[in-house]
C-alpha cells in the first residue's frame, strides 16, 4: 500500500510540473540524478587530481564538484569524434568524461580504445550510458549497456568500477515521457526523494569509472 501511494504521489508531482518549461539552474534530468550521486561517491578518491580534463557532454555538476583542480575543455561534435580523436595526442588528459554517447555511435569499442590512448597513465575516464531506455535516435540509437558489459569493455584499463541506477518509479517517469524532466542537483526536491532506492534489476542509467 505504501509503495502504491508513493507511485501515486510521484505521478501527481510529475504531472504538476510537467507544464513547467524553464530549465532549472544547476539542474539535471530526473532519471540521471541518483546515478550521478552514485558516481560522485565513487569519485571522492580522485578529487585531488590536478591537470587537464576533456569532456564530451553537456554541463555536468559531477565534474565541477569533484575535480576543482582540473581544467576542463569541451570537445564539440562533430568536430571531435570520440571514435577517432586524431587531434588529441597520446597520454594527454588526466580526466575524461563523456556522457550518453556510447549508445549513439556505431563503434563503442573504438571509442573506449581512443579514450585509453589519450589518457595519461593513472588518469581516469567516467562514462555514462543507458540500459533500460526507449529508442531515441540522436541521430542514431544502436546499443544498450549493462554494468557488466561496461566493465568487460574496459578490460584494458588497470581498474574499473561499473554500476547502474533505476527502479520501477523511474521507469514510470520514462513512460510518462519525462526523461528530460529537470531537477536541482544541489537542493532537496520531492521528485528525487520519491525515486530514491536503486533496484539492480532495473538499471536505467549505467556508468563506468576506469583508471589507466
Amino acid at each position: 500500500m505504501i509503495y502504491l501511494l508513493a507511485i501515486l504521489l510521484l505521478i501527481i508531482v510529475l504531472m504538476v510540473f510537467k507544464l513547467k518549461n524553464e530549465y532549472l539552474h544547476n539542474s539535471v534530468h530526473l532519471i540521471r540524478y541518483h546515478a550521478y550521486k552514485m558516481i560522485e561517491f565513487e569519485l571522492c578518491k580522485y578529487n585531488e587530481l590536478i591537470g587537464i580534463g576533456l569532456s564530451i557532454s553537456d554541463w555536468n555538476p559531477v565534474l565541477n564538484k569533484n575535480f576543482p583542480n582540473i581544467s576542463f575543455r569541451n570537445l564539440p561534435y562533430p568536430e571531435y569524434d570520440i571514435q577517432n580523436l586524431h587531434q588529441i595526442p597520446d597520454n594527454y588528459a588526466d580526466v575524461i568524461y563523456y556522457e550518453m554517447i556510447l549508445e549513439h555511435i556505431p563503434n563503442p569499442e573504438k571509442a573506449i580504445s581512443e579514450v585509453l590512448r589519450i589518457l595519461k597513465p593513472g588518469g581516469i575516464v567516467i562514462t555514462t550510458t543507458v540500459f533500460i531506455m526507449p529508442y531515441h535516435p540522436c541521430p542514431n540509437d544502436y546499443y544498450r549497456f549493462s554494468p557488466n558489459v561496461l566493465k568487460l569493455m574496459h578490460k584494458d584499463y588497470s581498474a574499473v568500477i561499473s554500476g547502474g541506477y533505476g527502479n520501477r518509479r523511474l521507469i514510470l517517469a520514462i513512460l510518462m515521457k519525462l526523461t528530460r524532466y529537470p531537477v536541482s542537483y544541489f537542493g532537496w526536491n520531492l521528485s528525487t526523494l520519491l525515486t530514491k532506492g536503486n533496484n539492480s534489476k532495473f538499471p536505467i542509467i549505467t556508468w563506468a569509472i576506469a583508471k589507466k
